[in-house]
């Protein structure tokens, strides 16, 4: 059997993009046998694919944080990280801190050739170099794996290899046509307008469908809340983890998404997703697979890859690029996803 350690730490979305190329890896070599390190709050995705044996799991964002007091926690995870020796360690983040903890492994490193990778510096820890075009993040990561594992990349593949299965899947029943809206974001940019959810509530109440409302933070929930004081159809779910969101998203006929890791989930479980695109570029984030549909803002500095979106003013207070992405937009694509699904 060959060892392979897979370094993809963060985000949701990017820990997601990982697995279609795991799944192609082992389809072209059966022997392989993955460890994957990633970030603290993310060690349920990796999990789930019945070709990764072992998760390490790094706090790097709590160790920045409290440097000296996390010094055995460190040490813990280093031990943890060299306890077993790897035939490859491939680094797919291609930043400073995953290169570092590549080069911290047991084994030969490969990744991103110094035109390809995020930070340049972090190619200087590597053995071998590989350079892989710009696209789509899922294209990426299945070019780097075939090239660092000597194996021919095949056609576009969508499987993610979820088993659903597994110990950790726990069949939710959802009430008849049922859809979830996933309303919560990181950056201020990626939000559509608040209004435009209940407006989208109402109109899915009024087709007969029940709207389920998750959220991770107290500011999601709140907003959870203003939804579904709005209509009798929202209902607002209990705050769960990944499994418990995985196992949600996996029982409803479709999902409305914002530009979020779960609606990378949504994608990975080949479940109808209608992402919603204003300040970020669908082409290389976008979510990948089956069912999957976007709607993109049409408006002249989208996307803008910014954070916060730099027309709000006194008199602008929410970003013009989602005026083209109009409640009824959403609506009219999304019901014919349902159409097609039913």
């Amino acid at each position: 059997m060959k060892r392979v350690l897979i370094i993809k730490m963060s985000s949701m979305g990017d820990v997601l993009h990982a697995l279609p190329a795991i799944t192609e890896a082992v389809q072209h070599l059966p022997e392989l046998q993955f460890d994957w390190v990633v970030e603290k709050g993310f060690e349920q995705i990796p999990s789930w694919h019945p070709s990764v044996d072992k998760v390490v799991v790094a706090s790097t964002r709590a160790w920045r944080k409290n440097w000296w007091s996390s010094r055995a926690e460190r040490k813990a995870f280093v031990d943890d990280l060299t306890s077993r020796k790897y035939d490859l360690v491939i680094d797919a983040q291609g930043l400073m801190k995953s290169a570092w903890i590549a080069h911290l492994a047991e084994g030969p490193v490969s990744g991103f050739s110094f035109l390809s990778v995020r930070e340049q510096l972090a190619a200087f820890l590597y053995k071998k170099r590989y350079n892989v075009p710009s696209g789509h993040a899922v294209k990426r990561l299945r070019a780097l794996l075939s090239l660092s594992l000597d194996y021919t990349l095949g056609d576009q593949t969508n499987d993610y290899g979820i088993d659903l299965d597994g110990a950790n899947f726990e069949c939710v029943e959802p009430a008849p046509k049922t859809l979830l809206f996933l309303h919560g974001t990181t950056w201020a940019s990626k939000h559509w307008p608040e209004s435009n959810w209940i407006d989208l509530t109402e109109l899915a109440g009024k087709s007969g469908y029940t709207v389920w409302l998750p959220w991770w933070s107290e500011e999601e929930h709140q907003r959870c809340l203003r939804i579904a004081a709005s209509n009798d159809a929202a209902i607002v779910l209990p705050r769960g983890d990944l499994n418990s969101m995985r196992n949600h998203i996996s029982a409803v006929d479709a999902v409305v998404a914002v530009d979020t890791g779960l609606g990378h989930m949504a994608a990975a479980l080949s479940v109808p997703c209608l992402s919603i695109y204003g300040a970020t570029d669908s082409t290389r984030t976008g979510t990948w697979g089956m069912n999957q549909q976007h709607l993109r803002a049409r408006y002249n500095c989208s996307p803008c890859l910014a954070r916060e979106c730099n027309l709000l003013s006194e008199t602008v207070l929410r970003p013009p690029c989602y005026e083209s992405c109009s409640v009824d937009d959403v609506w009219r694509v999304l019901s014919k996803m349902l159409c097609l699904k039913h």
